[in-house]
């Protein structure tokens, strides 16, 4: 604690006996290094080796005729996706650059049908008060089951 030492505790039990009062750590640093060792050294017997030797990644170098192949093929793709998609501009009135034809946009079909009414249920319903509550239900089902052989155990022997 932070509280001064008098003279006269020198001179009776600290001074005899401060190397008792005293814990160094000064091997930390090794004994880390020695913890290292042998954690990796039981990991080596533990774990499982491959039999060919240590994994080695394998570089394949692709050629000129593969990459234009996946080229070709990916602008392909990107090509007949471009062509189901209609891109409707911001502006009606002043449309840009890559988006689609008025005679394109034309084509879609606006969903019509009735729509469903809510109901007064579907109103009052409160979401997180009913899944706060059968949270709670669920954690204290096996407390309350308990409670209530108890309860019929102790009318049983009421009778």
């Amino acid at each position: 604690h932070n509280t001064s030492l008098k003279w006269h505790d020198f001179g009776t039990t600290l001074a005899h006996y401060w190397q008792r009062r005293v814990c160094n750590w000064f091997n930390q640093p090794v004994r880390k290094i020695c913890r290292q060792k042998a954690c990796k050294a039981k990991a080596c017997c533990i774990a499982l080796h491959p039999v060919a030797g240590p994994l080695r990644h394998i570089d394949r170098c692709p050629t000129i005729s593969k990459s234009t192949e996946l080229l070709q093929a990916n602008v392909q793709r990107l090509k007949e996706y471009c062509s189901k998609l209609i891109v409707f501009p911001r502006k009606a009135s002043a449309p840009k650059n890559g988006d689609s034809s008025p005679e394109e946009l034309k084509m879609p079909i606006q969903l019509i049908g009735t729509l469903r009414v809510i109901t007064e249920y579907e109103k009052k319903f409160k979401a997180f008060t009913s899944l706060h509550m059968t949270h709670g239900n669920a954690r204290l089902f096996g407390i309350r089951v308990k409670r209530a052989n108890k309860a019929a155990e102790a009318g049983m022997q009421d009778f």
